[in-house]
């Protein structure tokens, strides 16, 4: 244990450090090669955030039953924004929130497990491209099946491929939180096709390790999403249920 950070990897004392101390362990102490150490280390994270997206799930349901309530009262603060209205906007706006506060809802709350979710990736990318720059040894003999080496991007690009399509069809499905429903036709057009596509051009080139980590990660927020979605699992877990408009 430490050995990553003697040869080059030491972030400090940030997300990326502690996703480094993650991985180590489970490599070191599960004697897993590292493909599966990658994916066990996705496995863990999401485990850790999911807490965060029971309640992210919570106020996106809530916010979608008072959507007829909300929604004129939306229209009318955005229409006010536009006319130079600020005296307007702010009645608006103090409408929307007492309306939130009577349903208990915290509007903020349905971007914290995203946000920690973007955290962990970006620290992850950084952590795995060191690794694969240096490259860490083991990595590059570390992989399965037609990736052996880490190291370097799938040749076939079947790893992007994939993790396109699992966030498409994650985001079609209703997202991580199981409620992405009733977005106009410019949301869908960017969360349904152009978001994957970015994805699968940003993660083609990528070497392998990250790549792997990508599908593990959206192969989880898939599975996340369809739980979360479940009548009776929501039920269990406190969470309001769905919202479906007549």
């Amino acid at each position: 244990i430490g050995y990553l950070k003697s040869i080059g990897l030491d972030y400090g004392w940030g997300p990326t450090s502690c996703i480094e101390f993650l991985m180590e362990h489970i490599h070191v102490y599960a004697g897993t090669p590292w493909w599966a150490t990658i994916i066990l280390t996705a496995a863990v994270a999401r485990v850790c955030l999911v807490r965060l997206f029971i309640a992210s799930s919570d106020v996106v349901a809530k916010q979608r039953a008072l959507m007829p309530v909300t929604e004129p009262i939306t229209k009318e603060m955005r229409e006010r924004l536009a006319a130079g209205d600020n005296e307007g906007v702010q009645r608006a706006k103090q409408k929307l929130n007492k309306i939130h506060d009577a349903a208990g809802i915290r509007p903020m709350m349905a971007f914290v497990g995203p946000l920690f979710q973007g955290v962990w990736g970006f620290c992850s990318f950084r952590l795995m491209q060191g690794m694969a720059a240096l490259p860490v040894p083991g990595l590059e003999t570390g992989g399965l099946a037609w990736i052996q080496d880490l190291t370097v991007p799938d040749p076939y690009f079947i790893l992007p491929l994939t993790t396109a399509t699992m966030m498409a069809i994650t985001a079609r499905s209703g997202g991580e939180t199981g409620g992405m429903k009733g977005l106009n036709p410019a949301q869908e057009k960017l969360i349904y096709y152009i978001i994957p596509l970015i994805a699968l051009a940003c993660t083609s080139y990528m070497p392998a390790c990250l790549q792997l980590s990508f599908l593990a990660s959206s192969s989880f927020m898939f599975g996340q999403g369809r739980l979360l979605r479940t009548p009776s699992i929501r039920e269990r877990l406190g969470i309001s249920p769905l919202y479906n408009p007549p």
